[in-house]
């Protein structure tokens, strides 16, 4: 009897066992282990419905400026070589979360920061060889996002950029930060993308100087002002002052082509300009304000078809498939598609400087070992598309044996600077057309 209550017990047991894993298995996953999920951002409010300047705060940007940025850097730096130790690592969390600025602004927002910094706490002592590192990094991208919705939804002009786990070679992992300067929208038609004006306020390491930013796991594409404020001082004044444009990085600069390149750059960019100044021309100090506000308004445009590319999808177009040899899927080739998109997008949607555009696209293919960077091949498509819109004659093919041949990419720039604005933002549309399929809407501010 005592053996048959022991099997009867076993087998209730056994019952009650796989009852509880039924219930689990109909349960949405959120024991530990379970990658979080980021909410449905609330709706938005504000100038982030409306655009214009959001609010600061002085303590939050305190803490996303100075020791977040430090903590994440010193535990890149440390990565596969030691993490930082325990003690060290919790004081610093810990310390991170008295930031009273956090609090003053809701539980919604101060929840969203807590979790964020367990995230980071998580993610800080693995590396990419621990089979927990893609889920820490889901997690921490995950957290980071829902942040940049509650800082939205208390109309605070902040967000992290989550760039955790890339294939891109010229970017490092990290949790990078950023101040919302301004709220603006890009037309597409009747559809409004809309696209933040930032500053990055992580200073510890520079990376790549790009001029915007568009990532599947942000809802909105980002201008960087710093950028854009370098490039205009360094290369768009001097031009407009009467000083050639730099289109290359190393000797081919001084060889023939490359002075007439740079000459010829340097006038069509100057008609440009002083026509889209026109007054404004004759003060240094207005002329810079106003170069700042077209070229930020341009790479508005570039990075808006970004995003409607990236919610569309897009066709790969034949030139990629005949001269790359990229099947659709690949990640290089989807790189190179959403740059021809939005590289001849962004020409034909400028009204002042499709030259200005032109120029700093050539400039990636004219520099020394281009190679296969995504932005040199996209140069090469660009101006020999073009050149043929155009009826400008070519001498064979810029890209030869997977090499550009820097002579003949800069005779055809140097071609296409003779022409007008019109021409060269028209000529554009009906080669976006032609790669992908279908009329291109015109992005408009």
């Amino acid at each position: 009897m005592a053996g048959h209550r022991v099997l009867a017990l076993l087998a209730g047991l056994a019952a009650a066992i796989a009852a509880i894993a039924l219930v689990r298995a109909a349960l949405p996953a959120t024991a530990a282990g379970a990658s979080y999920v980021r909410p449905p951002p609330p709706p938005p409010v504000g100038v982030f419905l409306r655009g214009g300047a959001p609010q600061h705060d002085a303590s939050i940007e305190d803490a996303l400026a100075g020791e977040l940025p430090r903590l994440v850097f010193a535990g890149a730096q440390l990565a596969g070589r030691g993490a930082l130790p325990d003690a060290e690592r919790h004081a610093r969390v810990a310390a991170l979360r008295t930031h009273a600025g956090f609090r003053t602004h809701g539980d919604a927002l101060a929840g969203a920061w807590s979790a964020l910094l367990d995230s980071l706490d998580r993610w800080l002592v693995l590396t990419t060889a621990d089979d927990a590192w893609e889920r820490a990094c889901r997690d921490l991208r995950a957290r980071a996002d829902a942040l940049t919705d509650q800082f939205a939804a208390a109309e605070l002009g902040y967000y992290l950029e989550p760039s955790l786990a890339l294939d891109h070679p010229r970017r490092r992992a990290g949790l990078f930060t950023y101040r919302i300067d301004n709220v603006a929208f890009v037309r597409a038609g009747d559809r409004p993308v809309r696209v933040l004006d930032a500053r990055r306020l992580d200073k510890l390491d520079p990376g790549v100087a790009l001029l915007g930013i568009t990532a599947e796991e942000l809802d909105d594409p980002v201008v960087l002002l710093d950028t854009v404020e370098a490039k205009v001082q360094a290369q768009v004044l001097p031009v407009l002052a009467g000083h050639p444009f730099p289109v290359s990085d190393d000797a081919w600069m001084f060889s023939a082509r490359g002075r007439a390149a740079a000459r010829a750059a340097g006038v069509a960019i100057r008609r440009e300009l002083i026509a889209a100044l026109y007054t404004d021309a004759e003060s240094a100090e207005r002329a810079a304000v106003r170069c700042r506000q077209l070229v930020a308004a341009s790479v508005r445009h570039h990075e808006a078809q970004h995003r409607l590319d990236q919610d569309r999808g897009l066709v790969h177009p034949a030139v990629l498939a005949k001269r790359l040899g990229d099947r659709p899927g690949g990640a290089f080739g989807l790189r190179v598609r959403f740059e021809l998109s939005a590289y001849l997008s962004q020409l034909a949607s400028d009204v002042w400087l499709p030259q200005l555009t032109l120029w700093n696209l050539v400039r990636h293919g004219l520099r020394r070992g281009a190679g296969r960077r995504e932005e040199a091949l996209v140069a090469v498509f660009v101006v020999e598309g073009l050149a043929r819109k155009l009826g400008i004659p070519a001498a064979g093919d810029v890209l030869r044996n997977g090499e550009i041949d820097r002579d003949r990419l800069g005779d055809l720039a140097t071609a296409l600077a003779e022409r007008t604005t019109v021409e060269v933002r028209s000529a554009a549309a009906a080669l976006w057309r032609e790669h992908y399929g279908a009329p291109l809407v015109r992005l408009t501010d």
